[in-house]
């Protein structure tokens, strides 16, 4: 410690004597620069201007003096040249139609009550004669207000030449001060060549002096240091576990990654494949009551005849359809009710049909009406022709019992849709359309409607104003919520009333359900 204390001894005397040197030279060094720029008059302002363009700003007071005027100088001759644009574009044209004149508030109030003026003097002139006391009074007022028309636009044409004018000689001012400031700029670089010797010299005295002070500091902070005595803060010990892994932790970390997993994916599905899969979905997304859920069909089975079928899988589930149409008001089954979808091919037509046909077992007076007057399918489920109907009703070519056909099946009567007409949406909006809906419910117990799709179509939404209630066919895992509550919407919109949702073609092992919707499984043949 004693050598080391001695060898920084002479080490920081050294420095001390290299110091005081490297001070006198320094001060010597600012001395002669700051004497140099008296005698040359040459005023150093870097250090309090700012930078330029990411520059260093100018040295001398002459040069940022020059650098600021030029800069106004490049703005005035902008401003000079914009505003000798304006003065002959306003030279050229006629004063009204100037810019500044069309833009001014007060000749845009004057032109607009004068164009009144105007107007009203060539009715009094249709009248009136001409030296009729309220033409005079109006031609004068006309008068008048073109006088303070002309004055306005006269006026603004004279402030635009005022302000060419004024950037003109702005721009000629600056010039000729910029013209005197580049003789002083270059007579004062010539003296500040020598002068920035002399700061150079300076600058690097500076920078040596600040070394040696540094180290010499260091030399005295390390004098006073000295050796600490090692002491033992903690003694190491054996463990008596493992450390890793931690098994309980690994688990419950697992267990919560997989819920967690498991909630993204569930929320995913939901989110991406939003459709209506179950009756639940029906209710839970869409907050409407459900009528009835129809189960699709198997592989190779016909449609018809599983509805004519009293002990099917699909007849029962309309059974359950009927009874929930049955509740659904105070006096039952609605007296006129309209089958519509989204789109085309849900289930609405079957559904129309399978519906009559359940609701003719409990000894109802049905009549099917066809109003899908773009893509008839109805008449196929009854095995009837469609060479006239609802269209040749509507246009009042025909009459009721002239397109009223008789079924094979009891107490169902059927209306075909006829020719497709051009124009199915005008024909439905007709009052004859209402009067004829309003007949058959007084001639049958329950008039069925099967309309058109509601998406892209006006059909259904201008039907089902007319008719009592409607019923909304949805097809299973089909259609997203958005769009068949849009529908919804439409049709609620247009003044409808919707009894329920039907979901069809529902597929319950898909779904997820674990019972089985079959008439055989519930009632067997010889069962107690």
């Amino acid at each position: 410690m004693q050598r080391k204390f001695d060898t920084s001894s002479y080490a920081r005397e050294f420095l001390k004597q290299q110091l005081d040197d490297a001070a006198a030279r320094l001060s010597e060094s600012e001395r002669e620069s700051l004497d140099y720029a008296r005698r040359t008059q040459i005023i150093d302002t870097s250090n309090a201007a700012e930078t330029i363009s990411g520059r260093s700003a100018p040295r001398s007071l002459t040069t940022a003096t020059l650098v600021q005027i030029n800069q106004e100088y490049a703005t005035a001759f902008a401003r000079r040249l914009e505003a000798q644009k304006k003065w002959e574009t306003s030279r050229r044209t006629d004063v009204l139609n100037t810019p500044q004149v069309l833009n001014n508030l007060a000749v845009q109030n004057l032109l607009q009550e004068r164009a009144k003026l105007e107007a009203e003097l060539q009715d009094q002139l249709q009248r009136r004669k001409e030296d009729f006391p309220t033409v005079r009074q109006l031609n004068a007022r006309v008068a008048e207000l073109s006088r303070q028309i002309s004055a306005i636009s006269t006026s603004i044409r004279s402030s635009i030449q005022g302000e060419y004018q004024t950037a003109l000689a702005q721009e000629k001012a600056l010039k000729s001060k910029i013209e005197d400031l580049k003789g002083d700029t270059l007579d004062e670089q010539t003296q500040s060549v020598q002068l920035g010797i002399l700061q150079r010299e300076s600058d690097t005295n500076r920078e040596l002096y600040d070394l040696l002070l540094k180290r010499y500091n260091e030399l005295n902070a390390e004098a006073g240091v000295q050796s600490n005595n090692v002491s033992i803060i903690d003694r190491a010990k054996i463990p008596v576990e493992p450390v890793s892994p931690n098994i309980p932790l690994n688990l419950a970390l697992s267990l919560l990654f997989g819920i967690g997993l498991s909630g993204v994916f569930v929320f995913g599905k939901e989110q991406i494949f939003d459709t209506l899969r179950s009756p639940d979905d029906v209710s839970r997304k869409l907050g409407v009551n459900s009528v009835g859920t129809i189960p699709t069909l198997n592989s190779g089975e016909d449609l018809q005849t599983n509805i004519l079928d009293r002990k099917s899988q699909i007849a029962e589930a309309y059974s359950s359809v009927r009874t929930s149409l049955m509740l659904s008001s105070s006096h039952g089954v609605p007296r006129s009710l309209m089958f519509t979808s989204s789109q085309q091919g849900e289930g609405k037509s079957s559904s129309c049909f399978a519906t009559a046909i359940s609701l003719s077992r409990i000894g109802k007076r049905i009549v099917v009406v066809d109003l899908d007057l773009r893509r008839p399918s109805q008449h196929r489920f009854f095995g009837l022709k469609n060479d006239h109907g609802m269209s040749d009703l509507l246009s009042q070519n025909a009459t009721i019992p002239d397109v009223l056909q008789k079924t094979e099946h009891e107490n169902i009567s059927f209306i075909s849709s006829g020719a497709i007409p051009p124009n199915p949406t005008e024909l439905l909006a007709s009052n004859h359309a209402t009067e004829v809906l309003r007949k058959l419910e007084t001639e049958f117990d329950i008039v069925l409607v099967d309309s058109a799709p509601l998406l892209g179509l006006a059909d259904a939404v201008v039907i089902g104003a007319t008719v009592e209630t409607c019923v909304f066919v949805i097809e299973a895992n089909r259609n997203s919520t958005s769009t068949v509550r849009s529908a919804i919407n439409r049709l609620l919109q247009g003044g409808a009333k919707l009894t329920g949702v039907l979901l069809c073609k529902f597929d319950r092992k898909q779904a997820g359900y674990n019972y089985d919707y079959s008439y055989q499984y519930e009632y067997r043949e010889g069962s107690s």
